[in-house]
This record gives C-alpha cells, sequence and structure tokens, in this order.
C-alpha cells in the first residue's frame, strides 16, 4: 500500500515538472502557439523636393508612401526581421528628378531609417536653327550664357541648361563681319521640355552691299579694310549724287528746249 502511494506521489512530481519545462517552451496541456515574430518598419529622409510637388515611394515593388515635402517618410507596412527591402521611385515630381541612396538591404532586428531620396530640379537646353550664317564671329546670348557658332553652323544650343520654370531670352551679341543676324522666338519660360525652336538668321549688312560697289583695287593699294570701305561708300554716294544731277540737268534742258519751241511757234 505505501509503495503505491509512493508512486502516485512520484507521478504527480513527474508531472509537475513536465508541466513547468512546457511553460517554458510555451504552455503546457493545449496553451497557446509560439508568439508572433516582431515587425520593423522601412524609411529614411526626402531632400530638395519643391514645395507643391507629389513624390511616390514604393518598397518591393507594392508598397507605397506619397511624400508631398522635404523630411522623414516611413512605408506604411511592418516586416519582420531578415525581410529584405528595395525602395524605388514610383513617381518622380514634374520637373525634377530623384535618386535613392541605400534603398536596398535586409532588415536585422531593428527599424530601418538610413534610405536616402534625393529630387534636384531636370535641367532642359535652350537651342535652335541658324540659317545664312556664311562667316564666323556669330556670338549669342542668354544672360550670361555665351556661345560662339562657327560658320556655316545650321543649329546651336547653348551650353547651360535651364530647370523648368527658368526664363530664358536668347539675342545676338555680336554679328559676324559683313552680316547682320536676327532671332525669332527667342525669349520664353523652359516648360518640363527642352526648347529648340529659337530662329536665328543672318543676312548681307549695309557695309557688305556698299562694299560690292567698290571698283576694286583699293586693298592692292595698300588701304586698309575699314578705309576702303568708307571709300565705297563715299563713291556710291557721289555716283548716286552725280546721277542725279544729270536727271536734273537732262530735265532742265528739255524744259527749255520747249519753250524755246513754243515762243517761236507765236
Amino acid at each position: 500500500m505505501r509503495s503505491t502511494i509512493r508512486h502516485r506521489a512520484f507521478q504527480r512530481v513527474h508531472l509537475v515538472l513536465l508541466c513547468s519545462a512546457a511553460a517554458v517552451a510555451g504552455g503546457c496541456g493545449g496553451g497557446s502557439a509560439d508568439a508572433p515574430a516582431q515587425a520593423y518598419t522601412v524609411g529614411g529622409m526626402v531632400s530638395g523636393l519643391m514645395a507643391g510637388a507629389h513624390l511616390t515611394l514604393l518598397n518591393n515593388g507594392s508598397d507605397s508612401v506619397q511624400v508631398a515635402q522635404s523630411g522623414r517618410f516611413t512605408f506604411p507596412t511592418a516586416l519582420p526581421s531578415a525581410s529584405g527591402y528595395a525602395v524605388t521611385i514610383g513617381a518622380a515630381p514634374q520637373g525634377e528628378a530623384c535618386t535613392v541612396a541605400a534603398g536596398t538591404g535586409t532588415i536585422r532586428g531593428s527599424d530601418v531609417e538610413s534610405v536616402e531620396v534625393t529630387c534636384t530640379a531636370s535641367a532642359y537646353s535652350v537651342g535652335g536653327s541658324v540659317t545664312g550664317l556664311t562667316g564666323s564671329g556669330l556670338v549669342l546670348a542668354s544672360g550670361t550664357d555665351t556661345l560662339a557658332v562657327a560658320a556655316n553652323a545650321v543649329a546651336f544650343t547653348l551650353p547651360n541648361t535651364f530647370a523648368s520654370g527658368a526664363s530664358y531670352e536668347v539675342t545676338v551679341k555680336a554679328h559676324p563681319p559683313g552680316l547682320r543676324c536676327s532671332v525669332t522666338d527667342g525669349s520664353g519660360v523652359v516648360a518640363a521640355a527642352n526648347v529648340s525652336n529659337v530662329t536665328v538668321t543672318c543676312m548681307p549688312g549695309t557695309e557688305s552691299v556698299l562694299h560690292a560697289f567698290a571698283a576694286g583695287g583699293c586693298d592692292a593699294r595698300g588701304q586698309s579694310a575699314a578705309g576702303c570701305r568708307r571709300q565705297s561708300l563715299r563713291t556710291h554716294l557721289r555716283r548716286g549724287c552725280e546721277r542725279a544731277g544729270r536727271g536734273l540737268r537732262d530735265r532742265g534742258g528739255r524744259h527749255r528746249d520747249r519753250a524755246v519751241l513754243l515762243r517761236r511757234r507765236q
């Protein structure tokens, strides 16, 4: 009888020990399952976002967050440790280009806060077409941005770029010798696209036309080109005056002859 009692007591102690061990492992006698794993968030910092702009970021191609200003951001869906993450640009704001740094990795038991998104204003070119440029010396400008256009060029692009919303005004800073150049559609505001409709037209200038009236040979006599052009101008004007004077004299003579004839008839 005593041995039976001792055996039952031993069984109760053994059962208590088993339940204690099971409690440590997660419960005794049909207790709860494993506790849910800890979840961690993914986020970082956005810089350079213009006022009023809207940026969409994606994590692993699906989890999205909308960003309306520079500062910190966090994706709404938390992930368990050992999960991978990959942050990309879902939709960039108009007029800006955005890049992601430190955007991929694996969660290691803590929130990810090291993703960096940098946005900068998109840059666009300003240029157009050129006609009639038979010589060198043409210089175009827009503010402090200048460009020397080569002879016989048919197109140009200013060396500096412009942000969306920036204004431009293309002008002729220097004309080629013997040519006069003008600009059409040379000013405006840059939208979210390159500007390519500026037109530059060059034509022979006044000096070049007058130089064509020169008799030639003045350079051969050692006269400078500038002196030759001045001589050509004087020669052209003198010849014009002489032709005008001869015309007046001829008309005056005809009037006198007609008057004499009328008197004789009377």
